[in-house]
């Protein structure tokens, strides 16, 4: 009877979270295909309207920083209620902007609450799921992350094209309104206690920033959400200039990518056979050989191969540097994983604006390839984890 429960409440509580988690952190790529409708209507130009999706990022990057503090301190059930509510209204505002500083200064306000859903789950997860579904249950949100990067991009392609970008923006309002009816089904979760003052958790804050190990773990993901970002940007950018396919030719590519991503449902399996910083090194390296492809790919097929062992890098790195941060982190590992995520969205924030000043698709790859090299450098020589094979555990929560 306990097992049953137990499975139900990790069925019930991740198919939602799950679900919610793709279609708030889709929010962060569903502008990218939208940015030359947004050049039409408010007669901009590229580097203006790019501003959609950057200042979104840096936004959701200091919503994750402020979510983070006070996840420990506010019961979470609440906050992803709230959060989930303010978010519908707010994505409806959006919708009805009537011009580009309306439409930027609403993305601003939207990337902030945003936050709450994503960052507030994992550390949710820990509270209401068992030890025994615990790592699949990270494992699948963390999934999640990742899918709502290109399905963001699918989503925003189709229904830009059908109704529109602002009927984009609608048609998620309404999802997550009606998510929001889910929520009785999903257990209380922990009640924070009153003991853990608003000093002690910036002490939190502080104390991580002393462990040069989990401050280039930091960067690290940042990388890898900076190429993620920057990779699939300027993607659409050069299929425009070389093909004259439409959109059609992006659209394969991105769908090429999805089952790449779902290589991230194993990555609990390889961390706890191989160990967290070999499967980083091995998601970097991967990521740099997609790359490197993408340098000389003059045709769909080999761009979409690219994209394909692209996607499988980053599918296996980001779970890793989780893992890496939640066991250098220790005590503080509440307050590292919202640091870790500010600095995951601060890197993507930044690859919209990267793509469109590095025009050449071909030394983007070749730049971003070398930052990956840094990377796997930095992880080989300055990141150490004890006893690797058998301690790590894919759970973030404190």
């Amino acid at each position: 009877m306990h097992i049953y429960k137990e499975r139900n409440t990790f069925i019930q509580s991740i198919t939602i979270l799950a679900v919610s988690s793709i279609l708030v952190v889709s929010l962060m790529y569903v502008a990218i295909p939208l940015i030359p409708a947004l050049e039409n209507e408010f007669h901009a130009t590229v580097n203006q309207t790019v501003w959609v999706n950057s200042i979104y990022g840096i936004s959701y990057a200091i919503g994750c920083l402020i979510f983070g503090i006070f996840s420990d301190r506010f019961h979470r059930k609440s906050i992803l209620f709230l959060g989930l509510a303010a978010l519908t209204i707010t994505t409806l505002a959006v919708s009805f902007s009537s011009s580009l500083e309306w439409l930027i200064t609403l993305r601003v306000i939207q990337g902030v609450i945003a936050s709450s859903v994503p960052v507030i789950s994992i550390a949710y997860i820990n509270d209401v799921v068992s030890q025994r579904y615990r790592s699949l249950a990270i494992s699948i949100l963390s999934s999640s992350f990742l899918l709502s990067g290109i399905l963001g991009q699918l989503y925003g392609q189709a229904i830009g094209n059908w109704l529109g970008w602002r009927g984009v923006f609608v048609i998620l309002a309404i999802a997550y309104g009606l998510i929001l009816f889910s929520f009785p089904l999903l257990p209380k979760g922990a009640i924070p206690t009153k003991e853990y003052s608003f000093n002690q958790m910036m002490n939190h804050m502080i104390r991580v920033f002393k462990i040069s190990a989990l401050v280039l773990s930091f960067f690290i993901m940042a990388i890898i959400f900076l190429s993620f970002v920057t990779f699939y940007s300027g993607l659409g950018l050069f299929i425009k200039q070389k093909f004259d396919m439409g959109n059609q030719g992006l659209m394969w590519i991105r769908v090429a990518g999805i089952p790449s991503i779902l290589l991230s449902l194993f990555a609990s399996s390889f961390i706890k056979h191989f160990g967290a910083r070999q499967v980083l090194i091995t998601g970097l390296l991967t990521t740099g050989i997609g790359l490197t492809i993408g340098t000389a790919a003059e045709s769909i097929p080999t761009l979409a191969i690219a994209s394909i062992i692209f996607v499988m890098g980053i599918a296996v790195a980001n779970p890793s540097v989780i893992v890496i941060v939640s066991e250098l982190a220790g005590k503080t590992r509440g307050s590292a994983v919202a640091i870790n995520a500010f600095f995951a969205f601060a890197g993507a924030s930044s690859g919209s604006l990267v793509a469109v000043y590095i025009k050449s698709f071909s030394f983007l790859c070749l730049a971003l390839a070398l930052i990956l090299l840094l990377a796997v450098i930095i992880t080989l020589v300055f990141i150490r984890i004890k006893d690797s094979h058998s301690k790590e555990k894919l759970s973030i929560g404190r």
